[in-house]
């Protein structure tokens, strides 16, 4: 995990600027979506895609590796809010309405953090 963070910092960075970003999103998203498995990898690592995604503004894909994390960790707050966030890029309402729901319920019980409590706070 700490591999790939590093390298997906260094690729939302620039600092490979010859690298082609789109062809290495391209060939994990045929890795982990075409054929989802969420076995196949830890669940941050679908978070690190998402990012990854997210960095290239393909938010379909993001909110796909999201679907998987929150399949592999559901309540992760974490993942509701960069999932919240794709919801908003792709237009769907009714799950931005779902979303916001649930994450304010645990807003109100205290169960986000000071950085998860502002960032929702954003999509009000």
């Amino acid at each position: 995990m700490a591999t790939m963070h590093g390298l997906f910092k260094t690729l939302q960075g620039h600092a490979c600027s010859e690298f082609d970003r789109l062809a290495l999103a391209h060939r994990f998203s045929e890795i982990f979506l075409t054929d989802p498995r969420p076995e196949r990898a830890a669940p941050n690592m679908y978070l690190l895609l998402a990012g990854f995604e997210n960095s290239l503004q393909r938010y379909q894909s993001a909110y796909d590796y999201t679907t998987i994390f929150l399949q592999l960790s559901s309540g992760s707050a974490r993942g509701m809010l960069m999932r919240l966030h794709f919801a908003y890029a792709l237009e769907k309402f009714d799950e931005i309405a779902t979303l916001k729901g649930t994450l304010e319920k645990l807003d109100s019980a205290g169960k986000l953090n000071a950085t998860q409590s502002k960032t929702l706070s954003f999509y009000n």
